[in-house]
């Protein structure tokens, strides 16, 4: 009789409880992201929406962005350090509790006010061609430089741009093809 009068207790306070999404953590082990909604949305082409498994590693002293390869391995380059990374040492993002939407992201625009972060390193997403893959990688917001891994040329290439925002003002970037990811709360209103 104690043991049901005790989890009719618990069973209450579980229902009363509020439930805050931003106390979940966004990120997953590369090795338990089964059941996790781990694959983001990271493109559009020819009308079909592309999603990716954004990667992030951690060392003691950096954070850095990438994305899931088809044989699940992940390169990882932030400036301080670079890996290739096969072992399942990473993590991924997951929209379990948070959505992710990709917003443009330069001088004119608006960016969101919770972008995807640790610390002062961001997700970036970087278009070099229509026809081409989106790249993801590693924004540092106080100096706006970005280090991806470039997978749309043969061999594929660690490559750095200084300053994202001053490329995009020069056009040697278009100004739409930078994104970052925000942070949104789910909305399961459907009406």
């Amino acid at each position: 009789m104690i043991p049901l009068l005790l989890l009719m207790l618990f069973s209450v306070g579980l229902v009363e409880a509020a439930y805050d999404p931003e106390s979940f953590p966004i990120v997953v082990a590369y090795h338990e992201r089964e059941g996790h909604r781990y694959m983001i949305e990271t493109d559009m082409r020819d009308g079909k929406v592309l999603f990716t498994g954004i990667t992030v590693g951690i060392t003691f002293n950096s954070v850095s962005f990438g994305q899931l390869d088809s044989s699940d391995c992940t390169a990882l380059y932030n400036g301080l350090d670079a890996s290739y990374r096969c072992d399942g040492s990473f993590f991924l993002l997951h929209t379990d509790h948070m959505n992710m939407k990709r917003q443009i992201a330069n001088e004119e625009s608006d960016v969101c006010k919770r972008i995807v972060e640790f610390g002062g390193d961001a997700v970036g997403l970087l278009k070099t061609g229509a026809r081409k893959n989106k790249l993801v990688g590693t924004f540092n917001k106080e100096d706006h430089s970005f280090y991806y891994y470039n997978t749309n040329v043969n061999p594929p290439v660690m490559k750095h741009i200084k300053d994202i925002f001053h490329e995009i003002e020069r056009k040697r970037i278009q100004k739409d093809s930078f994104e970052v990811l925000c942070l949104m709360e789910h909305n399961y209103d459907h009406s």
